[in-house]
């Protein structure tokens, strides 16, 4: 039995900035569906990418400070540039990249490599403001 994948996803009302459920499932728009039931407003998916729990739990722990109640969090300029980084198709490791202080907390080789694989499919310019601020030669060299 194979391992079914599964997405990050972000779910917020339509029209509205927030608040945003940050969640991991393997049909986000099933979630969506699941909490619409519960919900006095439309909700949408904003954004989803292919992740991890792990994933989950490192945003989880990132929008600390914005919780509001469980999964959902208040909108942030932060949330919004990922969101629209993965809305961009960057994956999500490199997206968590554009959180100000989560690049240290990766190997330069991983980012290296997404920086790559970017750049392979004509993606440089989702890239440029991360190569800017994460030091750009550090990846380079952490790749050779």
């Amino acid at each position: 039995m194979s391992k079914k994948e599964k997405f990050v996803y972000f779910i917020k009302p339509v029209g509205e900035r927030g608040p945003i459920k940050i969640g991991c499932s393997i049909m986000p728009n099933g979630r969506k569906v699941m909490f619409q039931a519960f919900s006095p407003v439309f909700l949408e998916v904003a954004a989803e990418t292919l992740g991890t729990h792990g994933h989950e739990r490192r945003l989880h722990r990132y929008f600390q400070a914005y919780r509001r109640h469980g999964e959902w969090f208040e909108y942030t300029d932060q949330l919004r540039e990922l969101i629209q980084a993965m809305k961009n198709g960057t994956k999500i490791d490199a997206a968590l990249l554009l959180l100000p202080g989560e690049a240290e907390d990766y190997a330069p080789r991983r980012f290296a490599a997404d920086y790559q694989a970017a750049v392979a499919e004509n993606k440089e310019r989702d890239f440029r403001s991360f190569m800017d601020r994460h030091k750009k030669d550090r990846l380079l060299e952490a790749a050779e």
